[in-house]
């Protein structure tokens, strides 16, 4: 094969009379193929065989030969080529000793690709890739030539790498299990002149996505299988790639320090729908059950005087442990009149202490004592359960602020939603009773 010339000149061959034919000679005398190495060029197709295709150029004056493996593009072009078809292809070697100019269908492919690219991000449409080299960032794929990215937050929940403490080795070794497989993807990102080719699987489900999520509804109970966990909660995965969290805060009405000690990955279990939308979907575990604080607190009454224990001291009050389920809070006002400097100062924690139910609040979680009730000639305004100090709202702010920020280390698209459905706070039993709505 004659010596490639470099890709910038000009290829003008000027065709010897070989041909006996005097009428060819005659035609192919003074001919000029003028073109370029990576020019597309048209032809007609003569010939197709097992490995190449064979084209003619400028209505028989040169042939083109396309070998096998250009023939090769993620559209599957040779397949529904015939003789007689126009084609266009892109030169890739001057015309070599048997007369004929080396042609690639592969590369024709690869030019209009970046067009097809660029419109599917616009008109939504999809492709099928096969990755082939897997980082910790994501996974590679070649689509005729044109390296592509797909990075780990755009995987589909079932191909997301959910390992414990971000082990990056785990998170690689799991990404190699989708080396080679078919992955339905979207564009979104298709950048020709910085060679930026990005996919999304999670964007080309979207559609299929938001037709479940819409047939979703707050306070709805499915099954689901347990698919990863974290340390803010557990994940949940629904069919149709549909993963929701159980946030650490709906596992159980009991205070829960490690998410593993209620479920195993791969358990089926039952849970309760809170929201659902494109971003972000939540479950909860703790209100299919009967909440037990609610059950203990209502064998108690206003104006009720119990025995009780110190369990825990405030800046603002004391704890007193009415059962193994509830706790009441006796504000520091309610300790003593006149109100102390410290809580410390009246009671301790294992003090047993008589005390007298001053409120309530069965769906806040809050009962209300006081020690100073209790006391003869005691004065000032009875403070309620509801009535917090603004230590105890502050409290109540970072409870809310720590959930919100676990809730965002969830890996999830960033374009919203108009299709918000949330859920009240409701207590709800097995069942299904549903209760008055928290506030």
């Amino acid at each position: 094969m004659a010596t490639q010339t470099k890709a910038n000149a000009n290829i003008k061959i000027q065709k010897p009379a070989k041909s006996s034919m005097d009428d060819l000679l005659s035609q192919k005398k003074g001919q000029v193929f003028d073109a370029k190495l990576g020019d597309l060029v048209s032809g007609v197709i003569t010939a197709i065989t097992k490995n190449a295709i064979i084209v003619d150029l400028m209505d028989g004056m040169f042939t083109g030969l396309i070998p096998g493996r250009e023939t090769k593009d993620s559209l599957g072009t040779a397949a529904s080529l015939r003789v007689g078809d126009p084609i266009q292809a892109v030169l890739v070697e001057p015309e070599n000793e048997d007369g004929n100019f080396i042609l690639s269908l592969r590369k024709a492919t690869q030019i209009s690709a970046w067009d097809r690219f660029k419109k599917a991000i616009q008109s939504g449409d999809t492709f099928k890739v096969k990755p082939t080299v897997a980082n910790r960032g994501g996974l590679i794929c070649d689509m005729d030539g044109i390296r592509g990215f797909i990075p780990v937050s755009q995987l589909m929940p079932q191909h997301y790498p959910r390992v414990e403490n971000s082990n990056s080795e785990m998170i690689l070794e799991k990404l190699k299990k989708l080396i080679a497989m078919d992955l339905k993807v979207s564009v979104m990102v298709a950048d020709q002149e910085q060679g930026k080719l990005i996919f999304s699987e999670r964007k080309a489900h979207e559609g299929e996505r938001t037709k479940i999520l819409d047939k979703l509804s707050a306070g709805q109970i499915i099954k689901g299988r347990v698919s990863g966990f974290s340390h803010f909660g557990i994940f949940i995965s629904i069919p149709g790639g549909i993963e929701g969290l159980v946030h650490i805060s709906e596992i159980a009405w009991e205070r829960v320090q490690n998410p593993r000690d209620y479920a195993r990955e791969g358990d089926e279990i039952e849970v309760m729908v809170l929201s659902a939308d494109i971003n972000r979907v939540a479950f909860s575990m703790k209100r299919l059950v009967e909440d037990p604080w609610v059950t203990a607190a209502s064998k108690f009454s206003l104006g009720d005087v119990i025995e009780c224990p110190i369990a825990q001291i405030v800046d603002y009050g004391a704890f007193a442990r009415l059962n193994d389920e509830v706790n009441g809070l006796i504000h520091k006002s309610e300790l003593a009149d006149p109100e102390p400097n410290r809580v410390e100062d009246v009671v301790k924690i294992g003090d047993i202490v008589k005390a007298k139910i001053i409120d309530i609040q069965l769906e806040d979680h809050r009962i209300g004592l006081s020690i100073k009730e209790l006391k003869p000639g005691s004065k000032g305004k009875k403070r309620t359960a509801v009535d917090s100090s603004e230590e105890e709202k502050e409290d109540g702010k970072k409870i809310k602020a720590k959930k919100a920020k676990d809730e965002e280390e969830i890996s999830i698209d960033e374009e919203k939603s108009k299709s918000n459905k949330s859920v009240p706070d409701k207590k709800i039993v097995k069942k299904v009773v549903k209760k008055k709505a928290d506030k």
